[in-house]
């Protein structure tokens, strides 16, 4: 419950604008806030409390009012202000507490909150990197896309935790599609794999590309961009800086350079040439530049942002 207090804590200056925040379970705030999965939460920065019907699981630390239906509504303050993402609220929920109270979308407060983690998210995104490396070594790649992708997918269970998303499995001139679908084309080089798993509700995300001649030339880049990445640079001049590298390949990387982890596969920061978004300290990110030619080649890993160092969670 300490760690629950820490982030809560870290939307307690909403009050002086709200007068508590509403938070469905489908949303991924809901899991950050409770360590749950079921219900609704009202948070009024005093004591939170969990809307549920009587056969789920209650939440240890929080208070819980059995509910059914929409009878949540009546336990908002009539006439009050409410916090609520509106970007995974249905309309047909948004209208309803309408109302009720007013509203006021925190979607980008939200999201700011969650993209500076704390050391216990940092420790759980750890262990999905680490658990990503002991299966990176166990596969054999000696078979198809396909089957490879069914082997991946079966060794992230074996290890009791699930996929981060659908891995991508591409050899030879499937890899000049960044999200290729694998297929049950024998694999020959280059071989790129792209997977992550989830522990404790935290991803990893890391991609390998075997036997490219462009290897050595991306990962000089990659050796002169990190030291660049530090607390307080725009997280656009990274990107900026990556493609001029690539000079005459640049044209080639059809993507941004990186994005948040976290709860979800893509969070905040975003670490494309137009993000506005500043890096800050205990920030965790991915830095993933391509090239996408006759054939592709993909280099990705996980950092976390201290204050002196940039730590690469994925080293190996």
């Amino acid at each position: 419950m300490n760690e629950i207090k820490k982030r809560l804590g870290k939307i307690r200056h909403l009050k002086k604008k709200l007068d508590g925040i509403l938070i469905f379970s489908k949303d991924p705030n809901f899991f950050y806030f409770t360590n749950s999965s079921s219900g609704i939460l009202f948070y009024d920065f005093s004591k939170p409390v969990i809307m549920q019907s009587k056969i789920d699981e209650k939440p240890k630390g929080f208070r819980r009012i059995v509910i059914k239906n929409k009878e949540f509504i009546e336990k908002l303050p009539k006439d009050g202000v409410i916090g609520i993402n509106e970007k995974n609220l249905p309309v047909s929920i948004f209208r309803l507490i309408r109302k009720r109270a007013s509203t006021r979308d925190i979607t980008k407060e939200l999201e700011q909150v969650r993209s500076i983690k704390t050391d216990y998210e940092v420790n759980c995104i750890k262990k999905a990197c680490k658990i990503s490396k002991d299966i990176f070594f166990e596969i054999d790649s000696r078979s198809t896309e396909l089957r490879l992708k069914q082997k991946l997918l079966s060794a992230i269970h074996d290890h009791g935790v699930e996929p981060s998303f659908d891995p991508i499995v591409a050899s030879g001139s499937n890899t000049r599609n960044p999200h290729h679908v694998p297929t049950k084309k024998k694999i020959k080089k280059p071989l790129l794999i792209d997977f992550g798993v989830k522990y404790k509700g935290y991803c990893s995300d890391v991609t390998r590309t075997i036997g490219h001649s462009k290897e050595r030339h991306l990962k000089k880049i990659l050796e002169e961009v990190y030291p660049r990445i530090k607390p307080g640079v725009k997280a656009g001049d990274i990107d900026l800086f990556v493609r001029k590298k690539l000079g005459r390949d640049k044209k080639f990387f059809t993507h941004s350079l990186g994005h948040g982890i976290g709860i979800e596969i893509h969070e905040k920061p975003s670490l494309s040439k137009d993000s506005k978004d500043i890096l800050k300290e205990n920030m965790v990110f991915t830095i993933e530049p391509g090239i996408y030619k006759r054939d592709g080649i993909r280099i990705e890993n996980d950092f976390v942002l201290k204050k002196n160092s940039l730590k690469n969670l994925t080293d190996f």
